[in-house]
């Protein structure tokens, strides 16, 4: 299916264009690859040996199957003798568990992402390619747009996405179905078709099959992938302006402490527009809440009534933040009431605690002084350690924000604050105070978005 006027440019051409706009990439590049075996997939693998092999690089490529269909493992098999065919090492992903009855779709992708990113964290790999195409593109468009999505859901897909500990890539963005299947024929590869990507049972095939239709029709009105995909460009133009904005924003308003707490100085307020500090807010909540998703319009919006607009100082709470006014500023902190998480030191010697801190512990407190847990300082914990530290805690770390920090429990004993320097009876376990670092899901100023 064609998007847009006749690709004429050699589609290795277009490929290696794409590639590097997406990067820089170190010298001999390890990258894996996200292989269905569909079409897409497979043609962005091929053209990913070639590229590879020019820079003595290493290409991976991962399955996930899902077992959602009873054909998947065979299918999966098939993928796998043809990369053995291509000297190209593969590696099968199965999604374990019970499966869903329901959003099927949605939650066997998340599920595919999940389990390729943690592979590709646990086997040292960088950058991950999926192989999603100008179709591809289109129909998110179209889907977020029946939703109601603002301007970030219609800009689409990012090119880019840069995630904890791996970038996402999408190279082919900009290239049709039919480009990649040509080149699939033209070397006499073969590819699967999965049956639920045409099943009107499920609203992204049906987008795609009304799409199929309007291909080649010259109309006056009405919805087309050329409109479309002009339309994903234009909000993707301006999501990017936006996003520029409210990193300058943040980087001169905001101050962010390795605590877990934020300052916001009201005084530049005055000097964005509505929507880059609605966006701003946004950020600061996912970071500071640990959220890796943002809050809906209109619960931004009445934080913004209710604390920035008159002289109100009442603190509120929002996206498992609290927010209040203190002095000069606007304080920003985890609501410590929600933080259930507990964790047992054990021989991991380290966890990702409330999705904010990167909390680690030596062998020898597992050995010896069991039991002992990671849990909120609450505001219990904040009055023992107030009670026994000499030097005032308020002028380093507000009270709300002690509350949700991390902290090394003996039963109802607060044994070590390392963000406090606090520790008794534990000698060392907080001298390395800075291993306990805060490392939220979503960081506040994140990657801007990348047209392909």
């Amino acid at each position: 299916m064609t998007i847009s006027s006749k690709e004429t440019i050699p589609l290795t051409t277009r490929f290696d264009g794409a590639i590097k706009r997406l990067g820089p990439f170190e010298q001999c590049p390890k990258v894996a690859v996200a292989l269905s075996g569909g079409s897409d997939s497979l043609c962005l693998t091929l053209l990913l040996q070639d590229w590879i092999r020019k820079r003595k690089g290493t290409l991976i490529a991962l399955t996930v199957d899902h077992g959602l269909r009873q054909e998947s493992a065979q299918e999966t098999k098939l993928v796998h003798t043809w990369m053995n065919q291509l000297g190209i090492e593969h590696h099968i992903l199965q999604w374990q568990g019970e499966k869903p009855n329901s959003r099927i779709q949605e939650k066997a992708r998340n599920a595919r992402y999940q389990l390729l990113e943690n592979w590709c964290h646990s086997n040292g790999i960088l950058h991950l390619f999926f192989g999603h195409n100008a179709e591809d593109q289109n129909e998110t468009t179209l889907f977020r747009l029946l939703r109601g999505s603002g301007i970030d859901g219609l800009a689409g897909m990012s090119a880019l996405v840069e995630k904890k500990y791996l970038r996402i890539l999408r190279p082919l963005l900009n290239v049709s179905r039919e480009t990649l299947r040509q080149k699939l024929s033209d070397q006499n590869q073969q590819w699967i078709d999965d049956p639920s990507n045409s099943s009107p049972k499920y609203t992204r095939a049906r987008l795609r099959n009304m799409l199929e239709q309007y291909v080649g029709e010259n109309m006056s009105e009405g919805i087309s992938p050329v409109r479309v995909n002009a339309l994903s460009r234009c909000q993707g133009l301006g999501r990017i302006a936006l996003e520029q904005g409210t990193h300058h924003f943040l980087a001169k308003a905001v101050q962010v402490f390795p605590e877990g707490y934020a300052l916001l100085n009201p005084k530049y307020l005055d000097q964005i527009p509505q929507d880059t500090l609605m966006r701003a807010l946004s950020w600061i909540l996912m970071t500071i809440g640990g959220k890796s998703y943002p809050p809906r319009t209109n619960q931004l919006k009445c934080l913004h009534q209710q604390v920035f607009s008159g002289n109100n100082s009442s603190a509120r709470t929002c996206w498992g933040c609290i927010v209040l006014k203190r002095r000069d500023r606007v304080l920003f902190v985890r609501e410590s009431g929600r933080i259930a998480q507990q964790v047992p030191l054990n021989s991991d010697l380290r966890a990702y605690w409330d999705h904010r801190f990167v909390v680690c512990w030596p062998s020898s407190l597992t050995l010896k002084q069991q039991p002992l847990r990671v849990a909120k300082l609450g505001e219990k914990g904040w009055q023992q350690v107030v009670t026994l530290l000499s030097r005032p805690l308020k002028q380093r770390v507000p009270a709300s924000a002690g509350y949700a920090l991390p902290a090394i429990w003996k039963g109802d004993v607060v044994k070590t604050v390392p963000h406090l320097k606090y520790g008794i009876d534990l000698a060392g376990a907080y001298e390395d105070w800075k291993s306990w670092i805060f490392e939220p899901e979503r960081p506040m100023g994140p990657p801007e978005f990348m047209i392909a």
